[in-house]
């Protein structure tokens, strides 16, 4: 059975920093028969009487090893496990305290630190509570070197994300000051809103966010939930760029990915439905939301007004491309590093191209700004010039009604004058108002 390939078979010596720990593993199938596990191998559960339920059951013999602060570091694809070691039990994930909601397991690693006493002894690894379980990736040795090895090919995409944040926010705060100067509204802020909440999904999707983020249970549940509000900023955006010609519509899509987000939430709170359960309706709310604003866009086109937007229609066509390619990277197995790349190439040249259209429309608020200012100073000139053009035979006029009305005392004359002094004085006040 297992213990005679286990045992029976040579233990290798390991003495480097750390190694890929995925030789000399042994299962038991479901009638009870030992055989060897290989890589992408897809293994079965069958009922195991030491935890008392149908799990997958791996074994394995610890090797030799001379390096201080040696792990057993296994990649676990939300699945529960238990890790025996000469018996005893090491690990047991997830606990009770894991999750307030839920006992849904995270995609993390899981480490084992390993002593002196553990060198040669039988290891043994129990899977349960999911399907489609495979041999897990697992390495053996220094913590900190497995790390770093381990989130180098994530370098780039943790690097573009955090790029894509701290430029987002510096545009936010441009926009905002900008509004205030100009008094007019600068749109791109709703773009950057998008772009944002978008890169910090990213980064909290990322393989590597367990070495980026301290609670990992946490980020991949607002990673999830905030799916379905990505959206929304994309949506006023574009009723925005699109001058409210189909407001009704984002609108009610906006309600409807607020609703999604809310339900998903209360679901998942009141342990109804965990977070992988309501994958499709998030991943429907995102689809809804990408083949929304590509239709309407279509329709502009097709009605003459997307040459008003043009720039940000290339923007939003770069953005799709590289979205689709992230998608098919899934389907042709491409390195699982450079996936969010492709998502975050397309948001970095359509925000590049948005904020070409920002520096645009403030040269335009300039220019208005400045032709408003030259504006009012000739009609300020215009006015000063005017009054007093029109105040001096308005005076003259009535200096010399002011002398009939001295000489004269036939009555019919002094009522000429007189209202003529009344008229002339209420169109001196006038002209001195101006």
């Amino acid at each position: 059975g297992v213990g005679q390939i286990i045992l029976n078979r040579e233990v290798n010596d390991y003495d480097g920093q750390y190694e890929l720990f995925d030789y000399g593993w042994v299962s038991i199938d479901e009638h009870g028969r030992s055989y060897i596990v290989r890589r992408d191998m897809e293994l079965f559960p069958s009922y195991n009487e030491k935890v008392g339920k149908e799990c997958v059951y791996l074994a394995n013999v610890l090797p030799s090893y001379e390096v201080d602060n040696t792990v057993l570091l296994f990649w676990n694809r939300e699945y529960k496990v238990k890790v025996y070691i000469d018996g005893k039990l090491r690990l047991d994930f997830p606990n009770e305290n894991y999750s307030l909601f839920g006992d849904m397991p995270a995609a993390e690693f899981l480490q084992v630190k390993l002593g002196e006493a553990d060198k040669s002894k039988l290891l043994e690894m129990y899977i349960y509570g999911a399907s489609d379980v495979y041999l897990p990736t697992t390495y053996l040795g220094d913590y900190s070197a497995i790390k770093n090895e381990y989130i180098r090919p994530f370098f780039l995409e943790i690097i573009l994300a955090l790029f894509l944040i701290v430029i987002c926010v510096v545009c936010i705060i441009i926009s905002i000051v900008m509004e205030h100067l100009f008094c007019h509204e600068i749109i791109l802020k709703y773009f950057c809103w998008a772009t944002l909440t978008t890169s910090v999904w990213l980064m909290a999707n990322s393989v590597a966010r367990q070495f980026v983020f301290k609670n990992v249970v946490v980020t991949r549940d607002l990673a999830f939930m905030s799916i379905s509000l990505i959206p929304i900023p994309f949506f006023i955006f574009e009723d925005k760029m699109q001058k409210g010609r189909y407001h009704k519509i984002y609108k009610f899509f906006s309600y409807y990915s607020l609703f999604v987000f809310v339900s998903t939430f209360l679901l998942h709170v009141f342990e109804i439905s965990n977070l992988k359960e309501s994958q499709r309706a998030i991943q429907g709310c995102i689809f809804i939301g990408v083949t929304l604003i590509v239709v309407l866009i279509i329709v502009d086109s097709v009605r003459g007004y997307v040459k008003e937007y043009f720039l940000t229609a290339v923007g939003y066509l770069i953005m799709a491309i590289f979205s689709l390619i992230h998608t098919i990277s899934y389907i042709v197995s491409v390195d699982k590093a450079l996936r969010s790349v492709f998502v975050e190439i397309g948001l970095m040249a359509c925000l590049v191209i948005s904020i070409v259209n920002m520096v645009k429309d403030v040269d335009r608020l300039q220019i208005e700004r400045k032709n408003a200012i030259y504006a009012n100073q000739a009609k300020d000139n215009f006015l000063a010039r005017m009054s007093h053009e029109i105040r001096t035979p308005i005076n003259t006029v009535l200096g010399m009604d002011e002398i009939i009305l001295k000489e004269t005392t036939e009555m019919p004359t002094r009522g000429y004058a007189e209202n003529i002094r009344e008229a002339g004085t209420t169109l001196l006040s006038i002209v001195n108002d101006l």
